[in-house]
């Protein structure tokens, strides 16, 4: 291999080195490697979201809703429905568990947070996922659930920010409507995870675990808070960044928990902001406002945190540069599973079955981050190594506290992997011959786009997308 360098001058080891001509240097090319065995890859799928005071379990890869309240029933969301997401992994974080204050690690994936846009008039009809757009920002997004006589459009998947008093279109049509108000969630605004199962499993409940705080001033200001809910402040600007619906935190005189308040309303000429109850959690939170005045110089704002976003990806980085080759053979692969257990499977608070047919997989010894048994009543039942014993891929429980149907997840270890390849095709062919137009067609009294009108079609609008609608 050969490099070849260009006339010029440069500083070399301190001295003035000008070449007026074109050299070319040799330079030995890498052409042996080395053999790295037993190399451990860590990875992590999905997003890392702490919660607790569960109630039942979600099923794996199956879905999960987002609501902007904190946790108020076992059996449903509180609020509004603001989102929703995948469950790719369910597991204690570092103990056994005890209570509504243990904590649990939930991988969540497809995270969609909700832009919700108030229209000026009421829309009569409007079918999911219509494509929707902002005339005036090119913000866009897909509609959530059918529109029957309301003025309120829930998108996803949404790219840019829609503004107010700007026009919309729907499928490439003008909507006939103006944007009156928007309200664009994230993660923050999530204060509750649910999943309603129909199948075995019952409802899953649970309130994130709110470790993002953001000061509202500069630390170590006083704060007073009536008996009512009125928050004051000698810093007069400290509700800036801070909306309707936050939740706030601050610990009272005594209290070994801190207090969660939400708040309900910001007076901007008065300088201050109104705050209400919240649900109190064992353990974890006081929900009630104070019983007089106090002063307090610990209050901010408290939020959901994603734990993992530097290792949140779809592949994981090797440890060592310049690879070769890589070798799965003989690797091994450590995956969760979660299996529904009918009723009639238990005896006497006793189970033993074999999980899995497949001679790949083995069940890892027990450790209480890896298994874990929930009834469909929402029941969590606290396993011990004592209740617990595994031998390849059969499982048996006993001591158990009850016999009811139960979700059980566990955790097992996979090898003889095959690797896969992806391919990336740049570029392929789609006819369209269909359009939502009734004017498509061929001929002076038409649209003249060579396209046939059908209610089931390939939609397309020329100047940015095509979407299938069926």
């Amino acid at each position: 291999m050969c490099i070849k360098f260009s006339p010029g001058k440069a500083y070399v080891r301190g001295y003035d080195i000008e070449k007026t001509g074109i050299e070319v240097v040799d330079v030995p090319k890498t052409r042996t490697t080395q053999s790295i065995s037993n190399v451990n890859v860590p990875f992590e799928m999905g997003n890392l979201v702490r919660i607790n005071n569960i109630t039942g379990a979600p099923k794996l890869k199956a879905s999960v809703e987002f609501y902007n309240q904190r946790k108020q029933s076992a059996t449903a969301g509180t609020g509004n429905k603001i989102g929703d997401a995948r469950v790719y992994s369910f597991n204690l974080t570092d103990a056994a568990y005890t209570g509504d204050s243990t904590n649990w690690d939930l991988y969540l994936y497809d995270i969609q947070t909700y832009t919700i846009l108030t229209l000026n008039s009421t829309l009569t009809t409007l079918y999911a996922p219509a494509f929707i757009e902002g005339k005036s920002s090119g913000a866009s997004g897909y509609l959530v659930s059918n529109v029957s006589n309301s003025s309120e459009l829930i998108l996803y998947q949404v790219s840019g920010s829609f503004i107010s008093n700007e026009q919309l279109k729907s499928n490439g049509e003008d909507l006939d409507r103006v944007v009156s108000s928007l309200t664009d969630y994230n993660l923050s605004d999530v204060h509750q995870i649910i999943a309603n199962e129909t199948t075995g499993i019952g409802t899953f409940t649970s309130d994130p675990l709110l470790s993002l705080q953001t000061l509202l001033s500069p630390f170590g200001t006083q704060f007073s808070i009536s008996s009512g809910g009125v928050v004051k402040s000698g810093q007069e600007n400290f509700y800036v960044g801070i909306k309707v619906g936050d939740v706030v935190s601050y610990t009272k005189q005594g209290d070994v928990v801190p207090t969660y308040n939400k708040v309900s309303a910001i007076n901007t000429s008065g300088k201050t902001i109104t705050i209400t109850p919240t649900t109190s959690v064992s353990g974890i939170c006081s929900g009630s406002l104070p019983a007089s005045d106090i002063s307090v110089n610990d209050f901010k704002k408290v939020s959901l945190e994603i734990l993992n976003n530097q290792n949140a990806f779809l592949y994981s980085k090797l440890s060592d540069s310049n690879v070769s080759t890589v070798d799965l053979a003989g690797s091994e692969i450590i995956i969760r599973k979660s299996y529904q257990i009918p009723s009639s499977s238990f005896s006497s608070g006793s189970y033993s079955q074999i999980l899995e047919t497949d001679p790949n997989l083995t069940l890892l010894p027990f450790d209480e981050e890896d298994y874990n048994l929930v009834f469909a009543n929402g029941d969590i039942e606290s396993l011990t190594s004592s209740q617990v014993s595994v031998s390849g891929r059969t499982i048996t429980l006993v001591g158990l506290s009850q016999n009811g149907a139960a979700t059980l997840t566990a955790t097992l270890k996979k090898n003889r992997l095959k690797p896969r390849k992806k391919i990336f095709n740049r570029a392929e062919v789609l006819n369209i011959v269909r359009s939502s137009n009734t004017s498509s067609g061929v001929g002076t009294t038409s649209l003249g786009d060579g396209l046939t009108y059908s209610s089931i079609h390939l939609y397309m609008e020329f100047r940015s997308r095509i979407k299938i609608i069926i």
